[in-house]
């Protein structure tokens, strides 16, 4: 066998080691992608799925005519859930730019659309939230008052004796 049969067999054997590692890294590629998309179609069903079920919560206390968090536990919980999703929404973006950015992906992956799908979800629950701390802050509110309003009544007899000759 010649040098130069020798070494086109080596450079042949060369190629095929490299042409089944880029193989294998292909697949690797492709089954990160798809865990990956899974991933972000769970998060995007489970955020969605608590953004309508706060969504409805707050529709059904918008006038729930007493106090709903007179020590306030309510309103700080709510604002630790939306600090939460917040860093969520912002883990979502940076991971949506890294994807943007490696070589390897390409646009029909369908990464970036699952990515801003997921975002977009975060966004919809951190919202939610918010408007039910406002809802209960703003509830709460128009309790104190209507308390308030009562107190004075009660605290003047003419004015007392006025509201109950009214019954």
């Amino acid at each position: 066998m010649s040098d130069l049969e020798a070494g086109r067999r080596r450079i042949a054997r060369l190629a095929s080691a490299v042409s089944q590692e880029a193989t294998a890294r292909s697949n690797d590629l492709l089954i990160e992608i798809e865990d990956t998309l899974d991933v972000l179609e769970l998060t995007t069903d489970v955020l969605t799925g608590y953004e309508k079920s706060i969504s409805k919560a707050t529709a059904k206390l918008a006038n729930a005519g007493c106090p709903l968090d007179p020590q306030g536990m309510l309103n700080t919980l709510l604002e630790k859930a939306a600090g939460n999703v917040n860093e969520l929404y912002n883990d979502l973006i940076e991971r949506r730019e890294s994807a943007r950015a490696d070589d390897r992906l390409q646009d029909e992956d369908g990464l970036e659309d699952a990515f801003t799908s997921a975002i977009a979800s975060a966004a919809d629950l951190f919202n939610s939230l918010e408007d039910l701390r406002f809802v209960v802050a703003e509830n709460d509110v128009s309790c104190d008052e209507e308390i308030a309003d009562k107190a004075a009544l009660f605290s003047d007899p003419d004015k007392l004796r006025a509201y109950l000759q009214a019954l």
